[in-house]
Parts: structure tokens; sequence; C-alpha cells
């Protein structure tokens, strides 16, 4: 007997499959430290970091790869804030999106999903002075 051989066609397919769930599971952050010498609420300078995540869910609805749920999000965001020794954190915005739309019937099965969480904190000393910002004590008010 002749040993199996899977068509040409197939074998993209059947490494892309394989490949998906490492491909799909990434995050990405970006921190904004420069504001042109506006500060907080609080009278003393800001960093913004926004953390987006790319995930998987099976049938639109399960987890399947990534960090998609808001525990995960703000467990991971919160980590890279506290290397980043910052302090009084502040939620502003989440966002997830599904696109279980994107190429049916695959998509319908393994949904991909986009997700978004943004913190506003107060960076530490040494931050302030990495980015060039300045000092972290707060202003004297204006005269008015």
């Amino acid at each position: 007997m002749l040993p199996f051989r899977p068509p040409r066609r197939r074998l993209p397919l059947a490494l892309g499959l394989a490949l998906l769930p490492a491909l799909a599971a990434c995050s990405m952050h970006s921190t904004a430290t420069h504001w042109n010498g506006h500060v907080g609420p609080d009278g003393r300078p800001i960093f913004v970091l926004t953390s987006t995540y790319l995930g998987l869910h099976l049938v639109g609805l399960v987890p399947f790869v990534g960090e998609t749920t808001i525990d995960e999000m703000v467990d991971e965001s919160t980590r890279w804030i506290r290397a980043a020794d910052g302090s009084r954190l502040r939620l502003v915005e989440t966002e997830l999106h599904n696109y279980w739309y994107g190429v049916p019937p695959l998509s319908w099965i393994f949904s991909p999903v986009i997700t978004s969480v943004t913190f506003e904190y107060e960076p530490s000393d040494t931050a302030l002075a990495a980015a060039g910002v300045g000092s972290a004590t707060p202003r004297a008010e204006p005269p008015r």
C-alpha cells in the first residue's frame, strides 16, 4: 500500500490552524508620558497606559486563547504599572471587539477577539526623570 499523503492544498491550512493559537495570544502596551506641562487633578503629572490584547473565543463566547476577560486584562496591565513603580490608578476605559462575523464559517468556530484597557496612573519620580517630564512634586496654584 502507498503511504497516505494529504493534498498539498490542505497543508498550509493545517499549519495555519496549528499556529493560530500561538499567533493569536499577544498583548501590546503603550504609555503616554508627555502632556505639555499639564498635570492630573491633584497637580501631579500622570501617565496613561493603554494595553491591547488579541485572543480567540470558541463559538464566539468561550475564551479559548489569550487574556480577553476584564479580570485578566486588569491583572496584566496593573502588573506593568507595578513594574514601573506607578501608584494611584484610575481605570479610564475598557473595550471588547468580537469579530465572529470576520471570515465565516471559520470565525464562527474560532472568533478573533481584540480587547483594550486604559489606565491613568501617577508615575514614580524615577519614571518621571527617565521620561524627562520633571518633578512629581505638586505645583503651586497660580495667583488669581
